[in-house]
């Protein structure tokens, strides 16, 4: 609270990284924070009770705590991979997510940091999101595994342990009621003001990879 806010940030200097986006996180959390102190004395000067005072700053209040919590839960997350994390490679998958949360938090709030942020700092935490989710996609698959989590616990059809997402989905609309019948559930509502000939006419050319295009079903 003692540090002094932020002032314009020069996107060619400026670099996007865990150290500086904690900092704008932090700057955020404590301008909001001197933001409601101020409404709130303003209002308790004028005479109002402390109910009616905070009352009167409720908006403000909620969006103190929202950031100074996004704050703290990246703060601490931060330490614990600086301090806790020993392997390397891990601890730079971790940051990375990190630094996603951030830069999504920024993108998505730009406006708190109207003072200091403007559109091409803007622009190059756009770029950096969309560097970082090509690092991350590679290791998506043991982010899920390291929780630990087993498919019944999931009990998801997505995330499978086996991969075969595509057959779980296949088995498990089998199951629904609503495809207990080769023919959809108002069917014989539909069926009047539905062009089947276009229908039947897209069928001739749908195909599924190098699938032949499927056959004609009735319509």
């Amino acid at each position: 609270l003692k540090e002094s806010p932020l002032q314009q940030l020069d996107a060619s200097t400026f670099r996007l990284d865990s150290g500086n986006l904690l900092t704008l996180m932090r700057d955020r959390a404590a301008r909001f924070a001197h933001k409601l102190a101020k409404a709130f004395q303003e209002r308790t000067a004028k005479g109002r009770a402390f109910d009616a005072a905070l009352n009167d700053v409720a908006m403000l209040a909620y969006k103190a705590a929202e950031v100074h919590s996004a704050y703290v839960f990246v703060r601490n997350n931060y330490l614990a991979l600086r301090d806790l994390v020993k392997d390397d490679a891990i601890r730079a998958a971790l940051v990375r997510l990190l630094d996603l949360a951030m830069l999504t938090q920024v993108r998505e709030h730009a406006g708190d940091w109207m003072g200091c942020l403007n559109e091409h700092v803007l622009d190059n935490v756009n770029a950096r999101i969309n560097e970082l989710l090509d690092e991350i996609r590679p290791d998506c698959i043991g982010l899920v595994d390291g929780f630990g989590c087993t498919d019944d616990e999931l009990g998801s059809t997505l995330g499978r342990y086996d991969g075969n997402v595509y057959e779980a989905i296949y088995d498990e609309a089998r199951l629904s009621p609503l495809n207990a019948s080769p023919r959809m559930v108002g069917w014989e509502h539909l069926e009047r003001v539905i062009d089947k000939d276009i229908l039947r006419e897209g069928m001739n050319t749908q195909r599924a990879g190098s699938s032949p295009p499927v056959a004609q079903a009735k319509l």
